[in-house]
């Protein structure tokens, strides 16, 4: 159900040891560093930034993880 928004264009903006996910919808998401280049944050929808990978990866998934997106970018 949440594809057609999660297949839009997301930037992920690093500075210190935070980062921020933007949606194309204008929504962002905070995230803490939590290991070298890795990024995650969120409450009932659980985020995870891994930008030390090639290539990068954006997980995203539901509390329980019954439901998971991961999208990778060059």
């Amino acid at each position: 159900m949440a594809d057609p928004s999660m297949t839009r264009p997301m930037t992920v903006t690093v500075k210190d040891d935070k980062a921020v996910l933007l949606t194309s919808g204008g929504i962002h998401y905070d995230l803490t560093r939590v290991a070298p280049q890795v990024y995650a944050g969120g409450y009932w929808v659980k985020i995870r930034a891994d930008l030390s990978v090639v290539p990068k990866r954006l997980t995203i998934s539901n509390d329980d993880r019954s439901c998971t997106w991961i999208a990778t970018s060059p």
